[in-house]
């Protein structure tokens, strides 16, 4: 599937009105207004608060997830970065087209115990645009997640989560310390927690084998519905390979005259050998 806008569907009238009030984004004499072109023109209050010009969609959108307990970010906020494009347009084409993917893995997968999926390509697929915002969807849906980096050799989930502290993976596996430490909520996004890849390590595959990873992985397992993991480019080393030996399945991101199929095919039977679940391939059109 290609992975890339929904309308928005107001509330009941009376709690998107009165929410905007308490808000102060509409006085009562607005209210009153928005109420008389409702009732004329057949309207929930939202969409009659919109045709008049007197709320955005961001007004809405904010009204809409504080209704319905839906993390949604306002843009430009500076909260988290602009990549995580899920978490301030939820309703976005790319997040229907996420939350479908979504679905898909959950229904392969099965519900009946935490999963862990490993998602692997090679370094122009944007494997880390597309795990990143799996992950804020996943979580969206009040799924407990974690998004994992698993990329040692060139991490970005630090930078785009604003995270703070430099420690990370790389350090917990070098037993520098615990795994605990490094797991991070992140407050704008309720039931997503997130572990960046940590100091720069100049032996990755070392600190992969390690017990300590596997060990983690399982306890992962046990505590999250879902755990994605960002993964290297399987192009230029094995690291994603270490790391998908521990997963429950593998999802393979592709990036249309951007991947190379001949260096991924490869590394696609190698973990079928190994008896790892293959999820399917997405297209990543972004």
């Amino acid at each position: 599937m290609m992975i890339g806008n929904r309308n928005l569907v107001a509330a009941p009238s009376a709690q998107i009105g009165t929410m905007l009030l308490e808000r102060g984004v509409l006085s009562q004499e607005q209210a009153d207004q928005v109420v008389r072109y409702q009732r004329e023109h057949k309207l929930r209050f939202g969409e009659a608060a919109l045709a008049l010009g007197m709320i955005d969609h961001g007004d809405l959108r904010e009204v809409l997830a504080t209704q319905f307990d839906y993390p949604v970010l306002q843009p430009g906020d500076g909260q988290l970065h602009d990549a995580l494009s899920t978490a301030y347009f939820p309703h976005s084409r790319f997040a229907e087209k996420l939350r479908s993917l979504r679905s898909q893995i959950l229904l392969q997968l099965g519900r009946d115990n935490g999963k862990v999926v490993a998602v692997i390509g090679d370094k122009r697929a944007g494997v880390s645009h597309v795990t990143a915002n799996l992950a804020v969807v996943n979580a969206q849906s009040g799924e407990q997640t974690l998004l994992l980096d698993g990329n040692l050799r060139a991490p970005v989930l630090r930078s785009w989560f604003k995270l703070d502290e430099p420690y990370g993976l790389a350090d917990a596996l070098a037993n520098r310390v615990p795994f605990e430490q490094v797991v991070n909520r992140i407050p704008a996004i309720d039931w997503l927690s997130v572990m960046p890849a940590g100091s720069s390590a100049p032996n990755p595959q070392e600190l992969l084998v390690r017990p300590s990873f596997g060990q983690f992985v399982a306890s992962a397992r046990q505590r999250y519905g879902l755990t994605l993991i960002d993964c290297p480019s399987v192009a230029d080393v094995a690291d994603a390979q270490l790391i998908a030996r521990h997963c429950d399945a593998v999802l393979v991101v592709v990036r249309k005259h951007h991947s190379r199929l001949n260096a991924l095919t490869p590394v696609i039977e190698s973990l079928r050998d190994r008896g790892i679940q293959l999820l399917g391939v997405v297209g990543n059109a972004y």
